[in-house]
């Protein structure tokens, strides 16, 4: 392949002219959804609760159960698999039938006793009936066996159906392209200052994943991210010792302990609004504890001020730093709607949580994740759902997929409606941190297409994928890794960054402790900080709106799912076989031809000018970014060098 065949203009232009036309074809589909609610997005500062959150929940299932059959592959699917599962019940139901009919059972215990009473000459007087049970016994299980293969071509079948139908799908995709039925659409603008302030929570140590939308004229962000804590760990020790007293001796087990400090991962939600209105303005709040009577009028005997809506004053107990500004936040109208929001979620038994100010950002207190895989931008849970059950139901899967949708779409709406309680921040028009207040009652229906140049921006595509290992520790970690920040450097297209893979390695030691004159052994774990930085290359504005579509070029001592050879191009066909890329369905299904083919041709023309990075980094180009991650910080190559060349392709 001649170096000169990618800087023409074709290759590079006909992947962005896809894009473009991708994204015509993806928003006039999402139009076929908005008549299943009639959710109005300018009625939603007048009650948000009404306009907003109960026209979500009233509308959730039936808004689902169209969004899902909306796809020719999925309706074909469900009725395919609710035929298919009928069969297998039909097959199953004659093995049950045939061996009633037979009496199974009995003859194999008869048998079973006769065979006994053989050793005993009694048994030899039933040889007849042995040899009869047996025959019938065998006939059965020949019967049942080739029913049985059946029954597996069609679990098959029907698994191959369901896989074709969701198989491409990830539950990050389809949560986004849900919310979009409801006006809140996916932005890929990720501005770091708008979210720096979640670095400042408790133990914070990394973002996971970070999803922008765009609702009304501002937006709102699905951040993952991870944290640490220490917990004690316990451990313990005995020893038997003799003591003697008198002319008697006995013996007592003597217990040692030994606490450990010990190093945990965890991961909670953050949603986040960030804002212009009252930027100076910090609110906390600082306990759940309902205030009596007594105290209102002790707080107002030492000179406090107090909320005019008592029942405010006594339900948040909010800690501010500037309070003209925390009332000019909280005016009656505003205490009044956190009064009612609160008793709301409570009486239709949904947990609140809490909603605090910090600066330019309006965001949650932290909630618990319970499903990672809902952040993970690649079809696995849904792949691994459909194949590790062979029972399942077109219906179970869907309302698997329901359950994890309505996790993140419910605390969305249920965030937007506490934040929306103060009509100033559902009104405003927001475009930069640090630019005036301005306010709209009207959406202009517009959001961003803007791709920015963020460090953070590449954070999603590592959130559950395995491109980095420990290289060069002494030790392989025995805890979850995560990822800082180092550093990062600009160019026009493209962001060279160093990152940190970050955990601990163990070593299991011995504590002797001295007691009661003894030395106890206590075993015990001790956790040990270990990193090593590695080398992402990112052009956010080079990729693939393909759904959950990926191109993905692995090392070659890695094994790809699918290797796709099949473009009756040998020159293209090499360069799949020869860079183990493997193209998904879904690639195949939404992009043209070219598109794909250019693709093959960027990451082929990459690794023939850089030959020694072929077996030491991953390069992706997926629905929402591309990526070279490089696993060996040692490169051969300096990273300017790299840069300057991924930034004359674009």
């Amino acid at each position: 392949m001649e170096d000169n065949n990618f800087k023409e203009d074709g290759i590079v232009n006909e992947i962005k002219n896809e894009l473009d036309e991708t994204k015509i074809k993806n928003s006039n589909e999402v139009q076929d959804y908005t008549a299943e609610h009639n959710l109005d997005l300018n009625l939603i500062w007048q009650n948000p609760i009404k306009n907003l959150y109960e026209k979500f929940v009233n509308s959730f299932h039936k808004t689902y159960d169209k969004f899902i059959l909306n796809s020719k592959e999925i309706s074909e699917s469900k009725d395919l698999v609710n035929n298919l599962n009928e069969k297998i019940c039909l097959e199953r139901k004659e093995i049950y039938n045939a061996k009633k009919t037979n009496k199974i059972s009995g003859r194999k215990f008869a048998n079973g006793l006769i065979f006994f009473l053989f050793f005993i000459l009694i048994g030899l007087c039933f040889i007849p009936i042995f040899k009869k049970n047996k025959r019938i016994i065998n006939e059965f299980n020949y019967f049942s066996s080739e029913k049985k293969k059946v029954i597996n071509n069609l679990i098959s079948e029907k698994k191959s159906s369901l896989l074709k139908a969701f198989g491409t799908y990830n539950l990050v995709e389809l949560k986004d392209t849900f919310l979009s039925i409801y006006g809140i659409s996916k932005v890929r603008n990720i501005k770091h200052n708008e979210i720096a302030i979640i670095e400042n929570l408790k133990g914070f140590a990394s973002f996971v994943s970070i999803n922008k939308y765009d609702i009304r004229n501002s937006y709102i962000y699905d951040i993952l991210y991870s944290y640490i804590y220490i917990k004690d760990i316990v451990t313990s020790g005995s020893a038997t010792i003799t003591i003697s007293s008198g002319d008697k001796t006995y013996t007592q087990v003597i217990t040692a302990y030994h606490t450990e400090p010990t190093p945990f991962l965890d991961r909670e939600i953050c949603y986040l609004i960030p804002t212009n209105y009252l930027p100076s303005l910090n609110f906390i709040r600082m306990s759940h504890a309902i205030w009596s009577d007594k105290d209102i009028k002790k707080k107002q005997k030492n000179g406090e001020s107090i909320p005019e809506n008592i029942e405010f004053a006594k339900r948040f107990d909010y800690y501010y730093n500037d309070e003209i500004k925390y009332f000019q936040y909280f005016p009656l109208i505003t205490q009044n709607n956190f009064v009612g929001f609160e008793a709301y979620f409570k009486q239709n038994n949904v947990p609140n949580f809490d909603i605090n100010k910090s600066q330019n950002a309006l965001h949650s207190s932290s909630l618990a994740c319970h499903n990672i895989e809902s952040y993970h931008e690649n079809p696995y849970y849904i792949v691994r759902n459909i194949l590790s059950d062979d029972e399942i139901t077109f219906d179970k899967l869907a309302n698997d997929i329901k359950i994890e949708i309505w996790r993140s779409a419910q605390k969305i709406f249920q965030f937007l409606t506490m934040a929306y309680s103060n009509k100033n921040i559902c009104l405003e028009s927001f475009k930069e941190i640090g630019e005036q207040y301005l306010s709209d009652y009207l959406d202009d229906k517009q959001f961003s297409s803007d791709i920015s140049l963020e460090y953070i921006h590449m954070l999603n595509s590592l959130c559950g994928s395995n491109f980095f290992k420990f290289k060069y520790a002494r030790f392989n970690n025995t805890r979850p890794i995560y990822f800082k920040y180092v550093s990062h450097k600009k160019y026009l297209n493209v962001i060279e960054q160093i990152i940190s893979m970050n955990s601990w390695y163990s070593e299991d030691l011995i504590d002797i402790v001295y007691k009661s004159g003894t030395s106890i052994s206590v075993p015990f774990t001790r956790f040990y900080p270990t990193s090593e930085n590695k080398i992402v290359y990112v052009f956010p504005k080079f990729h693939l709106n393909s759904k959950s579509g990926i191109i993905i070029s692995r090392p070659c001592e890695t094994t790809s799912l699918t290797l796709n050879s099949n473009f009756q191009d040998p020159i293209i066909d090499e360069a799949i076989k020869v860079n183990n890329i493997e193209i998904s369905a879904d690639v195949y299904k939404y992009c043209a031809t070219n598109v794909i083919q250019s693709s093959v041709q960027l990451i082929d023309y990459f690794y023939k000018k850089f030959p020694l990075l072929k077996d030491k980094s991953y390069f992706v180009i997926n629905s929402t970014i591309s990526a070279i991650y490089l696993d060996d910080n040692k490169s051969p190559y300096s990273l300017e060098e790299i840069s300057n060349f991924l930034e004359s392709l674009l």
